[in-house]
């Protein structure tokens, strides 16, 4: 029955979109009730800026000052994005507030990055994720492929920094992360199955090196979907496996929000590059 009805909307772009507004609905009110939302940091005495000339603009410009001009202005600001949420996922049709929607979740990430002095990377699965509904039915083939192609360079090139890092040079490396990652939980939780878990890869150091190994060899097969578009549903299957194995092994749930991006390894497009050719082709 589900692969019937997968069958039926796997072309169905509003099919998609509502799947996908729906994930970033739930995950923005999840925000919301932990304490995420501009209205929660808007009073923040960080003003972060790094290395992103993004950050520098709103400094300098104070363009996005009146958003996090007081608590009011903030909260009318989160009660926006609800509001556009909800709108886009019932008028599938209408682009310009899928389009609206994505302003708004950008300028939040921006913003919320800017009040809590860290630049956290974990909303650019929203982006793209959002990224082909801004076109028209016309591109929006290309766009999904393109989008495609920006997912899998983002995997390949983690894999590949990990490994010109020299990640993989140390077999220690994968203990000594759940050491640093996971010291607290283990100390106020002594007893739990996942403290036992992790203390027992801990000492066993050549187990999570094979694990980071094949983390990384999982990433670096993302570069087979910048080739071709016949990997797709295994590549599909790799970003949720990669994804709930963090969640599980390094409690970076968050980075659970790059899952929308899955999307565009299943809906059915013939999308590719032809590299014999030198042309686009779908």
């Amino acid at each position: 029955m589900l692969k019937l009805f997968y069958h039926k909307h796997k072309s169905n772009p509003n099919f998609w979109k509502r799947i996908v507004i729906g994930i970033i609905g739930i995950a923005y009110f999840y925000f919301f009730s932990h304490g995420m939302a501009i209205s929660h940091v808007y009073d923040s005495p960080f003003q972060f800026k790094g290395g992103d000339i993004t950050y520098w603009l709103v400094s300098f410009t104070q363009l996005l000052r009146i958003i996090v001009y007081n608590y009011y202005s903030a909260f009318y600001f989160d009660l926006i994005i609800f509001l556009t949420l909800i709108s886009s996922f019932i008028f599938t049709k209408k682009r310009w507030l899928t389009g609206l929607l994505g302003l708004l979740m950008l300028i939040y990430h921006i913003l919320f990055n800017y009040k809590i002095g860290y630049h956290a990377h974990y909303l650019f699965g929203f982006h793209v994720a959002l990224f082909p509904f801004y076109f028209h039915q016309n591109l929006f083939n290309w766009a999904v492929g393109f989008a495609r192609i920006i997912v899998c360079l983002n995997y390949a090139s983690s894999g590949f920094f990990k490994i010109l890092h020299k990640a993989w040079a140390f077999p220690d490396n994968f203990s000594n992360l759940l050491q640093g990652q996971h010291a607290g939980f283990m100390y106020f939780n002594p007893n739990s199955l996942q403290t036992k878990i992790y203390a027992w890869l801990i000492d066993n150091p050549l187990i999570g090196y094979g694990i980071l190994l094949s983390a990384i060899a999982l990433q670096l097969s993302f570069l087979a979907g910048i080739l071709s578009n016949k990997y797709n549903k295994i590549l599909f299957i790799f970003l949720i496996l990669f994804h709930v194995s963090d969640w599980f092994l390094m409690n970076l749930g968050i980075f659970m929000c790059f899952l929308p991006m899955a999307w565009v390894f299943v809906y059915d497009n013939k999308f590719e590059i032809n590299f014999h050719n030198f042309k686009l082709k779908s």
